[in-house]
C-alpha cells in the first residue's frame, strides 16, 4: 500500500470494521470477481421474479372461477417473492456491483425487514397451503376461502411484528479498502447478533415448517396409498392430484434453493463466542456465499414458471393477461398516431385559413 495513502486508522468511526493484514487481498479478489456476474445475475432473477409473480397475482384475482382457496394462497407466495426482489435482490445486486452500501442506514433496515417478513409469509403461507391441499381432497365440497383470507391477513400483521427484530440489528459500517485508502459504508448485522439472526431465520422460517409441509404430504401419501378416503376425492376432482403435486414442487424448489445458503452461514456461526459479519463470511468462504444467495433468490423466479408448464388454468391466464396487455399497447398507439394526424390535419387547415 503506497505510504500516502491514509489507513483504518486514521477513520474516527465507532463503526469501523478492519480485517487481518492477508485478508484485504481475499476481500479485493472477491469483490472483483462479483462486481459484474453477481448484478447481471441478479437483475435477470428480478426481472422473471417481478413479471412472473404480478402475472400469478393477476391470473389468481382476474376471473370468479380463478379466485379458489388454493390460488388466493399462491397469489400471496406471489405478492411476499414480488416484494422480496424489490426490497431485497435490488439493493443487493447493487451493493455487489458498488462494492458498498449507498444507500443509507434507513434502506438498510427497511431490506432487513423485507427479508424476514416475506420469508416468514411465503413459507408459512405454503405451510398453510399444504394444510388447504390435505383438507381439500379429503372434503371437497368445503368452501374455506374466507377462513383462509382472515389467516392471511393476521399472518401478515404477525409476522410484521416478528420481523422489527432484523431492523432493530442491521447497522451501516464502515469497511476500509486499502487498495483505495478509502472506507465505504456497508450494510451489516450487528455482530453479537449475527447467530441469534440467522439460527432463528433457519429454525423458524426454514427447518420447521418444511419439516410440518412433508409431514403433511407423508399423511396424504399413505391415506392415498391405503386407499382412503383422499383417493375417492381425488376421483372426483379432476386437477386435484396435479395440484397437489405443484405444491409439493414448490416446498422442494424452496428447500433446495435456500438449504446452501443456511448451510453456509449457520458453519460459520461456530458457537456463541464466535460472532462474525457478513464480510466475515464472505472472505473465509471465498465469495461462495454469494452464489448461495444468488440460489436463495432464484426460488423467487421459479415458482411462476412451475405454475405455467403444471396447471393449465394458470397457463390459459397467462396468455389472456399478456394478449390483453399487448392489444391494448397496440390500440393506445394507434390511437396516439390518429391523434397525431387529427392535430396535423387541424394546423393545416388553420395556416391555409
Amino acid at each position: 500500500m503506497s505510504p500516502s495513502l491514509p489507513g483504518p486508522h486514521d477513520f474516527d468511526s465507532e463503526h469501523l470494521l478492519s480485517f487481518n493484514v492477508s485478508d484485504y487481498g481475499k476481500l479485493r479478489d472477491m469483490l472483483e470477481s462479483q462486481q459484474l456476474s453477481v448484478p447481471i445475475t441478479c437483475a435477470v432473477i428480478i426481472l422473471l421474479g417481478v413479471v412472473g409473480n404480478v402475472l400469478v397475482v393477476v391470473s389468481a384475482l382476474r376471473t370468479a372461477d380463478m379466485r379458489t382457496s388454493t390460488n388466493l394462497l399462491i397469489a400471496n407466495i406471489g405478492v411476499a417473492d414480488c416484494l422480496f426482489c424489490i426490497f431485497c435482490c435490488l439493493p443487493d445486486a447493487v451493493r455487489y456491483h458498488l462494492w458498498h452500501w449507498p444507500f443509507g442506514w434507513g434502506m438498510c433496515k427497511v431490506m432487513y425487514f423485507f427479508a424476514s417478513v416475506t420469508l416468514y409469509m411465503r413459507i408459512y403461507t405454503l405451510l398453510l397451503l399444504s394444510l388447504e391441499r390435505m383438507l381439500t381432497l379429503m372434503h371437497p365440497d368445503v368452501n374455506r376461502r374466507a377462513m383462509y383470507l382472515i389467516i392471511v391477513g393476521v399472518l401478515w400483521m404477525v409476522l410484521c411484528l416478528n420481523s422489527l427484530f432484523g431492523p432493530i440489528v442491521s447497522v451501516v459500517v464502515e469497511v476500509f479498502y486499502p487498495w483505495e485508502g478509502v472506507a465505504y459504508d456497508w450494510c451489516v448485522l450487528m455482530g453479537d447478533t449475527f447467530n441469534e439472526f440467522w439460527w432463528g431465520m433457519f429454525i423458524f422460517s426454514f427447518m420447521l415448517p418444511l419439516v410440518a409441509v412433508y409431514l403433511i404430504f407423508a399423511v396424504m401419501a399413505y391415506r392415498y396409498c391405503f386407499g382412503y378416503s383422499l383417493s375417492r376425492s381425488m376421483r372426483d376432482i379432476p386437477d386435484a392430484k396435479s395440484t397437489t403435486v405443484v405444491v409439493f414442487l414448490v416446498a422442494v424448489m424452496c428447500t433446495a434453493c435456500w438449504l446452501p445458503l443456511y448451510w453456509i452461514m449457520l458453519s460459520q456461526t461456530g458457537g456463541p463466542t464466535h460472532m462474525p459479519h457478513h464480510l466475515d463470511v464472505a472472505v473465509d468462504t471465498g465469495g461462495s456465499v454469494a452464489v448461495a444467495y444468488v440460489l436463495g433468490y432464484t426460488d423467487m423466479c421459479i415458482n411462476p414458471l412451475i405454475y405455467f408448464l403444471l396447471m393449465p388454468a394458470f397457463r390459459g391466464e397467462f396468455a389472456r393477461a399478456l394478449t390483453v396487455r399487448c392489444k391494448k399497447t397496440v390500440l393506445m398507439k394507434k390511437q396516439k398516431e390518429d391523434d397525431q394526424m387529427e392535430t396535423s390535419s387541424l394546423n393545416r387547415a388553420t395556416i391555409e385559413l
